[in-house]
């Protein structure tokens, strides 16, 4: 890694300070710190999908619920005007 004369001595301050032998030895915790900090990133991304995709299912599942309110309503409505013989009284006969 090419680093300028400024930053090789800004990252040689960090290592005196937090007792890190080399600026290699400085990058290299660098880069494993990004990498993890990367996967965490990356599951909770995927807890947050998880949690989007739940909350549709359940948006989904009260849409259902609903729709078969609407439906058995329809039904009842349906049986009321239906005589004993099973016709429906204000059917119109051509």
């Amino acid at each position: 890694m090419r680093l300028s004369e400024k930053e090789h001595i800004h990252c040689h301050e960090l290592c005196t300070a937090n007792g890190i032998r080399t600026v290699s030895e400085l990058a290299r915790a660098a880069i494993r710190l990004l990498f993890a900090n990367v996967q965490q990133l990356s599951t909770i991304q995927q807890d947050d999908c998880i949690d989007k995709l739940e909350w549709r299912v359940h948006m989904l599942s009260l849409e259902i619920i609903q729709l078969r309110n609407v439906n058995n309503q329809t039904a009842g409505q349906a049986a009321e005007h239906t005589d004993i013989t099973g016709s429906n009284q204000g059917q119109i006969r051509y």
